[in-house]
């Protein structure tokens, strides 16, 4: 027997749990489902942090939408009870007139944002973990900082298992198909579903599902090597650091505190990451060149860290050709909304990308200037 639903979202990261609280609280009756269980290491939104900034090199035109994340994160926090945001400060570092640097210090004077322009020898004084090379400058943003994503997944199911939306997990969808009526049927292995409108919050995976209705959206599954490693020391001395490397990659250096401080770091982009990879398919052993890469950054950039290695994990990033998001209607579709395309930098926006993709829903504009993500912008 085909049930019927309002609203159905497809994948249930954070993305998804966002779109799915806002919405049944809106009134909505909402279905989402996930082809895999509640907690998994699989995509995109797991691990403890994520970092959270206003000095956002990507462009001027998130800024809107991080004010209105900083909110809503502060909402959720007063709504659950939880601790979600950590203002440590941040960091951004690289060649003066380089991307992460130049565009970070861009951002904050244009924003009238405090921080605090620093040479490489005044971040040694400040942070004497870190070695920065002599050409390089710094921003400081005392108001940048971390979002505990761990509880952040837990706070938002919690929303929409509260305000009534039906969460079915390891359940995978197998075709989309549009009825005469212009509602959707959706298959799975266990069901068919039946709604007038459906959100696709799946990462990579939803890419095949696009296909399938005719739109073939420019995303590529990337897969990042993340690494932890011991410190003895954590904030103020270690903030969290976004770091630009002389030939145009990023790596970054997160605090992270479990039985003591741990720093994860990574590649954010390097020239040499885009591989295509399939998401069911990806290779998630991490191999020794891997480690020894890192061990070797970080003996230019942090030694005291590169001989306390602890451990490794994968992360998928889903990217677009221009690194920035893509939400709005499928094109062509008027009752199918896409959020992805996060490109390793969207956790942050989950709140307000879950209050956009509600307002599309229901058939009203959106508070913020969508024009550089919507979909139309790749045909």
């Amino acid at each position: 027997m085909t049930k019927n639903y309002d609203i159905i979202v497809c994948g249930l990261g954070i993305m998804g749990r966002a779109a799915v609280a806002v919405l049944a609280d809106r009134g909505f009756k909402v279905l989402g489902l996930d082809r895999f269980g509640p907690v998994h290491d699989l995509g995109s939104s797991h691990g403890r942090t994520r970092m959270i900034r206003h000095t956002y090199f990507e462009g001027d035109f998130y800024i809107p939408l991080l004010t209105r994340a900083y909110e809503a994160w502060r909402e959720w926090e007063n709504t659950s009870g939880d601790v979600l945001l950590d203002i440590t400060g941040g960091l951004f570092i690289g060649p003066q007139s380089g991307t992460v640097a130049g565009n970070s210090l861009m951002a904050a004077r244009a924003q009238n944002l405090d921080h605090h322009y620093l040479d490489a020898r005044q971040m040694a004084e400040r942070f004497p973990a870190l070695t920065i090379p002599e050409a390089h400058a710094g921003v400081l943003e005392p108001g940048a900082g971390q979002i505990r994503a761990g509880a952040a997944i837990n706070v938002s199911l919690n929303a929409a298992k509260e305000r009534g939306a039906t969460l079915n997990f390891n359940e995978s969808v197998c075709s989309v198909t549009e009825n005469p009526d212009r509602s959707l049927s959706l298959h799975t292995e266990k069901s068919t579903y039946s709604t007038k409108r459906l959100v696709l919050t799946a990462g990579p995976w939803s890419g095949p599902l696009l296909e399938s209705l005719g739109f073939r959206p420019p995303l590529r599954a990337e897969r990042r090597a993340l690494h932890w490693f011991s410190s003895p020391v954590g904030p103020p001395q270690f903030l969290p650091a976004v770091i630009e490397l002389d030939n145009g990659d990023i790596f970054y250096c997160f605090p992270e505190y479990e039985n003591g401080w741990q720093i994860k770091c990574a590649y954010h982009w390097r020239g040499d990451t885009g591989r295509h990879d399939d998401p069911d398919s990806m290779e998630r052993t991490i191999r020794d060149h891997e480690i020894e890469g890192v061990r070797s950054l970080l003996a230019h950039y942090a030694p005291s860290l590169k001989d306390r290695y602890s451990h490794s994990k994968t992360c998928v990033y889903t990217v677009t050709p221009d690194g920035h998001f893509i939400i709005g209607a499928v094109p062509g579709r008027s009752n199918i909304f896409l959020a992805g395309g996060f490109s390793g930098h969207g956790f942050k926006f989950a709140p307000v990308i879950g209050e956009i993709l509600a307002d599309f829903v229901a058939g009203k504009a959106p508070h913020f200037d969508l024009t550089p993500f919507l979909p139309d912008r790749f045909l």
